[in-house]
């Protein structure tokens, strides 16, 4: 583990707020710009994190009213360049080759007594290669080697503990070194490196003769490693640091302490008390009808998470009367249109039975505010707390109900029928599978032995796929028969398969024949973590984002739904890693995550609790306002419409029990923060999905139609106005669909026969209405439609 770096420079601390990022820095960069001789080209932006480094730079241009491009980098990309010119020779790893290498390394290992029990379970690989991913990221595992500790038989526990990390750091040794004898670099490893090619007086000279300032953004995520990387840089330039107070969700998992207490050395400007400050203006939200500009629909709900305040820069609540008045004995004009006063910051509730439902739910709301405000779907995101489950059951959610959706990150490979394919097409070659064959010859138009046949190269993976894709037409195909979206996810998933191939061609220690191309892609589907795979913001297909709400950190949409804000997910329970108990954890000093805060650190850390209040329980409370922070940068995304959708169970009856989240109780609780809940559909909703209209239509019970039926027959009054209601929405939405299951529209006949009292007709058949009292009686079901 690296030293505490000595940074020299100058870090503005701006306060917690929403809006453009480069908006916020464009001051700062115009200062740093003029000390530049006025050339962008002088002045190099490091971005921490990766995300949206394009969209952030075309901001920056216009923020600052530049004629030339940016300098912009993300600082891990940065890195990568000074690599690249300090050791050309070396391969950095992709994410699905890192996982073959590690694999055989752990196959070979000579494990303990636990980690062997451990390795039994399907998990062990993905559990110890994620560990081990997070402490190379941070510089490794801090804890004492085994010549300095303390001898064997001793009765202190946390011995025991540091053993297991000295023997997962062993592993990891034992990986890096088995990279390094072919010239080869896991990403993980590339700021290190890169600080390590700095101290090369050759690689310093040309790296300096590219910049004259370094302006480092989103320093509140800069750990240990990227602060020495940034200290190592600027040895002989300026540095201007940019950290937003109260929003670190990333470096807060593995490092403690506020933005402030980074680098004790560098000279701070303070913005957080500017009431005006021009480096921190909020984005402008909806026009109103007055004509003035309204700020973001969440700004107050993040500050109130992420300080404990609920509306101004300085983190307090706008006007504090109890009565509903403004504190000074004014009465507060309420909003005819939500009831909610001037004072107060406005947000919606969904709540629904299940998750699944939950989703359809924001799927009907979205094109609601379609249809209501002309919105395109780029301009929503729906969010999760994290990237990894349940993201691809939502996205499907969303898709089934007719709702496009994009995502920063790429889909899994075990949901892709490209993917599929490629994999039964290796499998073919295998072992002539039938099963295998019968799958190509459902996806391949005229299939048979010789066109298989036709398509090896011998002695190469990668050509024998590449001649499949071309003779096959695979990319028309998906072109053909998947939406945009889709089809750009798929192309993007067959080129990490073509990458694969090409290194199971290119490495000696690989058999490199179809067996061995077939474990590697088995392995990577095993392991796929979308997080891996993220590269941006923008979602250029047009869709509505989804993502988990760290992809927003410093964007905003114009309408943000955040999913599952019950207490198991927000705050949830920190576990860290499938590999230890968590009591275990809490002791392990040197494990590459906070695992025994102080009363102190908790409360030097989040705004939102003080340390009198931590009594024996520092772990679960520092991880858990964590959480809440990561709520608060979620909601400030929101530019006009902020949505917190909870449900009650996973699945139906048989779910586990879920209860709203604290966070969403004590948002609740604030007497100028509203959240009023959105009623179901056949309430203030109509039906606006294909998702909706067949929920709906399933919702609706035989036995009531019955009751309807048998009341219409014998002359009495039927309440039928909601029943017409829900069908005509259902017809509308049928009718404005252009690809529509014929199955799907088969079965919602049969219930507007039933509704009408018809008889209903024989499959693939439909007869004349029967002329009865009946129906005469509900004919207006459907007259309207």
């Amino acid at each position: 583990m690296s030293h505490e770096p000595a940074l020299d420079g100058t870090l503005h601390v701006l306060p917690f707020d929403s809006g453009s990022l480069a908006t916020r820095v464009a001051d700062i960069y115009t200062t740093a710009l003029e000390s530049a001789d006025g050339d962008p080209r002088n002045v190099l932006v490091l971005k921490r994190l990766p995300t949206g480094i394009d969209e952030f730079t075309a901001a920056l241009r216009d923020a600052a009213e530049l004629e030339g491009r940016p300098n912009v980098k993300s600082l891990p990309r940065h890195a990568g360049m000074v690599l690249e010119e300090a050791e050309p020779e070396i391969t950095r790893l992709g994410y699905e080759e890192r996982i073959e290498f590690l694999a055989r390394v752990l196959d070979g290992f000579d494990w303990s007594p636990y980690f062997e029990r451990a390795s039994e379970h399907d998990s062990f690989g993905r559990d110890v290669g994620q560990v081990l991913l997070d402490a190379t990221w941070n510089g490794g595992f801090d804890v004492t080697p085994d010549a300095e500790a303390p001898l064997a038989g001793t009765d202190d526990e946390r011995e025991q503990y540091d053993a297991y990390l000295r023997e997962l750091a062993a592993v990891n040794d034992a990986f890096h070194e088995r990279l390094a004898e072919r010239d080869l670099l896991e990403q993980a490893q590339t700021i290190e490196r890169a600080i390590d090619a700095l101290d090369r007086t050759a690689i310093r000279a040309q790296i300096e003769r590219e910049f004259d300032v370094v302006l480092a953004v989103e320093f509140e995520e800069c750990g240990e490693l990227d602060r020495e990387y940034l200290a190592t840089l600027t040895r002989n330039v300026d540095l201007l640091c940019v950290g937003e107070e109260h929003a670190s969700i990333e470096r807060t998992k593995t490092e403690s302490g506020s933005v402030r207490e980074l680098a004790p050395a560098l000279s701070v400007v303070d913005h957080t008390d500017e009431s005006n400050a021009e480096t921190t203006p909020s984005v402008p939200g909806a026009e109103t009808e007055t004509g003035t500009r309204t700020e973001m629909a969440g700004r107050a709900f993040g500050s109130f998470l992420a300080t404990g305040g609920g509306g101004d820069r300085n983190g307090t609540v706008a006007g504090d009367g109890a009565d509903g008045g403004d504190g000074d004995g004014n009465t507060v004009k309420s909003d005819p249109g939500t009831g909610a006063n001037e004072n107060e910051a406005y947000a919606r509730l969904i709540s629904e039975p299940t998750l699944d439902q939950q989703v359809e739910a924001v799927a009907n709301e979205i094109e609601f505010l379609r249809a209501e405000h002309g919105w395109e779907y780029d301009e929503f995101a729906v969010l999760l707390r994290h990237v990894g489950n349940p993201m691809p059951r939502v996205r499907r959610v969303l898709q089934h109900a007719g709702v496009p959706t994009a995502s920063a990150g790429v889909n899994g490979l075990e949901q892709d029928l490209a993917v599929r394919e490629l994999h039964a097409l290796a499998q073919y070659h295998i072992d002539d599978s039938e099963r295998a064959y019968d799958l190509l010859d459902a996806r391949v138009p005229e299939l048979d032995e010789n066109l298989i046949q036709g398509c090896v190269v011998r002695n190469s993976i990668a050509e024998s796929l590449k001649r499949w894709i071309v003779t096959t037409d695979l990319k028309r195909r998906i072109a053909a028969d998947t939406e945009p979206i889709d089809a750009r996810e798929q192309f993007r998933n067959v080129s990490r398969l073509l990458s694969i191939a090409e290194f199971v061609d290119g490495q000696d220690i690989l058999a490199g024949d179809w067996i061995q191309f077939v474990t590697m892609l088995e392995r990577a589907i095993t392991y796929d973590a979308p997080y891996a795979h993220t590269a941006a913001v923008s979602v250029p297909e047009g869709g509505v984002t989804v993502g988990d709400v760290g992809l927003l950190k410093n964007d905003s949409r114009t309408a943000v739904f955040l999913l599952n804000v019950v207490d198991g997910e927000y705050p949830g329970e920190e576990t860290l890693s499938p590999l230890f108990p968590t009591a275990w954890i809490k002791q392990m000093d040197g494990y590459p995550a906070v695992t025994n805060p102080s009363a102190a650190d908790v409360a030097t850390t989040y705004a939102t609790v003080e340390a009198a209040d931590i009594t024996g329980n520092a772990f679960e409370r520092y991880h858990d306002e964590r959480a809440r922070r990561q709520l608060a940068i979620g909601a400030r995304a929101a530019e006009e419409q902020l949505y917190f959708c909870t449900y009650r169970q996973t699945d139906g009856s048989i779910g586990r029990l879920q209860h709203r989240s604290r966070y969403l109780h004590a948002i609740e609780d604030c007497p100028h923060l509203r959240v009023e809940e959105v009623a179901g559909v056949g309430t203030d909703r109509n039906i606006h999905t294909l998702g909706s209209a067949s929920t709906e239509i399933l919702a609706q019970p035989w036995t009531e139609l019955e009751r309807i039926q048998a009341e219409a027959s014998t002359g009495g009054d039927v309440e039928l106005e909601s029943t017409e209601e829900t069908l005509a929405a259902i017809q509308r939405v049928l009718e404005t669909r252009e690809t529509v299951d014929s199955r799907f529209e088969r079965a919602v006949e049969t219930q507007f026969d039933l509704a009408r009292g018809a008889v209903r007709p024989a499959a693939g058949q439909r007869e004349p209405h029967a002329e009865t009292e009946t129906e005469t009686e509900t004919e207006t079901v459907t007259n309207d439609d």
